[in-house]
């Protein structure tokens, strides 16, 4: 097979930057590097051309001549004559950017024609599972689709400004473009409007303080308002969920649900409750112990439809596995999980929670409040975070002091956009709901 290639635009190029040096920006802004050249030839001149237009040296063919004779490895490939040829062929440096894009465009070819073979080579590997190679080739797709064109990425910042007041002016008649809405007020407020695509946040505590019970509230409020909702547990069956669901839109004890020691009456509320769950939507993949390969994966699968998740929620991340081998190090495990999800976010543009546990050092303190050094593992959740939320529950540790019966305080310890702070909530352990502290969640 013919690998695409176009000698004449290679040639062009390499001329025009000879014509011109000044050229040369505009032929490195169109992705042209010396691996972009499919000639061995062209890629030893352009290594030289790079090389000469960094030292600030004239870049012509006798400079370059003499920079390839300089190297053993390279003295063999061009000489002064074939530079001459290229140049005297030239017929006008007008269409640099249009002959340095084909050049790029051919190999962006040889590179999806060279994955393609890889994957292929994969799917012939019997001593491994299937998923595992399906994730293998999800990740090779997603190495390839993150090398796209430098210049596509380059704008103004006129042009993000302009962006910007078209988004407030279409958010000035309908407040939904803000964000999701949590449906805890004062948490949208000090998030500019809720859950926005692109970006990342974290919700951490200690065990027992509550986690997913604020997540199935959020979850549930989102529901409601009519968004669809992506939820990955790694902890919670499916039916678990449902039932923690049906105790939060129904306020019956989920205790007494678990053990079906409901009235008739109170099953009513339960058939209530869980009719109107069909009216909402909220897809729960079980298995949410995946790697970032096959959590972009499913997410491709749930954006390519009319179904589209707005928010996606993951309980939790640190059980998500990595593909890379960090030999041990839960570190380095953390922070490839942590940067994907990041990258997930902003490429699908959606908003994206994830729980997770902290540390174990709030426990060797007086003060049990959780603070940011806590979060598990890694600097890199808080660093790639938007915001890092943390739940505390003071009648966990001070269960003698009745003022604090039922209160949960969430920690805004880090908001990239707004503000820190607590905002207070009520925690009803029979039926999972936690509210804001007036009792009343607001749209």
């Amino acid at each position: 097979m013919m690998m695409p290639q176009d000698f004449d635009a290679e040639r062009a190029v390499i001329a025009c930057v000879f014509m011109d040096n000044s050229l040369y920006p505009t032929i490195t802004a169109a992705g042209v590097t010396a691996e972009v050249f499919y000639m061995e030839q062209h890629r030893a001149v352009w290594r030289a051309v790079s090389d000469l237009y960094s030292s600030k040296t004239p870049i012509d063919i006798f400079t370059v001549g003499d920079w390839l004779e300089s190297k053993t490895d390279e003295q063999t490939i061009a000489n002064r004559r074939v530079l001459m040829e290229y140049v005297s062929s030239l017929a006008t440096i007008a269409n640099v950017e249009t002959h340095a894009r084909i050049i790029y465009s051919k190999y962006r070819h040889r590179q999806a024609i060279t994955t393609a073979q890889e994957m292929i080579n994969l799917t012939a590997d019997t001593a491994k599972e299937p998923e595992q190679i399906i994730e293998e080739i999800a990740e090779k797709a997603q190495q390839l689709s993150k090398n796209c064109l430098p210049s596509k990425s380059l704008k103004p910042i006129y042009d993000y400004a302009i962006d910007e007041l078209q988004r407030m002016d279409m958010a000035r008649k309908d407040r939904e473009l803000l964000g999701v809405r949590t449906g805890i007020t004062r948490l949208d407020i000090k998030l500019n409007g809720g859950l926005k695509g692109g970006e990342f946040h974290i919700l951490a505590a200690r065990p027992g303080m509550g986690k997913t019970a604020l997540v199935m509230n959020v979850l549930s409020n989102i529901a409601k308002s009519g968004k669809r909702v992506l939820f990955l547990p790694t902890e919670m069956t499916g039916m678990a969920l449902a039932r923690r669901a049906i105790s939060i839109q129904s306020g019956l004890d989920h205790r007494r649900l678990s053990m079906a020691t409901v009235n008739d009456e109170e099953i009513d509320a339960v058939v209530a409750a869980t009719n109107n769950m069909m009216r909402q939507q909220v897809i729960i993949e079980e298995n949410g112990c995946i790697s970032i390969p096959a959590f972009r994966t499913l997410l491709h699968r749930a954006c390519n439809n009319d179904k589209r998740p707005d928010v996606v929620i993951i309980d939790r991340i640190c059980q998500m596995e990595a593909v890379k081998n960090h030999n041990g190090n839960r570190t380095g495990e953390i922070m490839e999980i942590s940067k994907g999800l990041l990258g997930a976010a902003r490429d699908f543009k959606l908003p994206i929670l994830g729980v997770t546990q902290l540390s174990r050092a709030t426990e060797g303190r007086s003060d049990k409040r959780p603070i940011l050094s806590d979060l598990r593992d890694s600097g890199s959740l808080e660093q790639d975070a938007h915001s890092v939320m943390l739940l505390y529950r003071p009648d966990y540790y001070e269960s003698d002091e009745l003022q604090h019966t039922g209160q949960a305080e969430l920690i805004m310890a880090k908001n990239r956009d707004g503000e820190t702070g607590t905002i207070l909530l009520h925690f009803d352990a029979a039926t999972m709901r936690m509210m804001p502290i007036d009792g009343r969640y607001e749209q």
